[in-house]
């Protein structure tokens, strides 16, 4: 049984010590591998801002597969005004232009917080909330996963889980205990 472990630890130790010559950095793995990286609790929560789609997944705000900045506990309320989209992620405010672009983040920001001495935001019932998206949309926006870091964590044990990591540190610890029986063994039948 731990032989099969030590060979799907030497073939992705193999893979990983070529990575970047085989370019496994720069592909990515397919969407039913990426989906496994996000966790139960993620739904992909979002509004469309034109022809774009503004979500947050994973504790961070995208705009079309494109981060634009950190949202800790997630998207809550979205405000579309003239000149920018307001973005409530916990207590941070997050500013950005309607194509995407992160114009300023304040943080520990409050619904009665004026922005400028002359700028109030109108009262946050006005703000709209984020809707499930529908599940082409996150499908095409699951945050893509490298070669690398999928191998890297079936190599480490951390793509299965807390149970994977102990699996793995079992086996290593298996592989010492076997190394140095082999050497004492080794130096009793000389």
């Amino acid at each position: 049984m731990f032989a099969l472990f030590f060979v799907f630890l030497a073939i992705t130790g193999i893979f990983l010590n070529h990575s970047a010559r085989l370019g496994m950095d720069t592909r990515h793995v397919p969407g039913f591998i990426a989906r496994t990286y996000l966790k139960n609790t993620d739904a992909l929560m979002g509004v469309t801002i034109g022809d774009h789609w503004l979500y947050s997944l994973g504790g961070t705000l995208w705009i079309d597969g494109n981060e634009i900045s950190d949202c800790y506990p997630g998207l809550s309320r979205v405000l579309q005004a003239e000149n920018a989209v307001h973005v409530l992620c916990g207590d941070d405010l997050v500013m950005i232009t309607s194509a995407g672009l992160l114009l300023e983040k304040v943080s520990g920001w409050r619904t009665d917080t004026k922005l400028a001495p002359d700028i109030i935001l109108p009262d946050i019932e006005a703000w709209s909330h984020p809707v499930p998206v529908d599940k082409e949309i996150y499908e095409r926006h699951i945050p893509p996963v490298s070669w690398n870091k999928f191998l890297l964590d079936l190599h480490s044990g951390v793509w299965f889980g807390e149970m994977g990591v102990l699996l793995t540190d079992l086996i290593a610890v298996a592989m010492i205990l076997m190394a140095v029986t082999g050497l004492k063994m080794s130096r009793i039948f000389r």
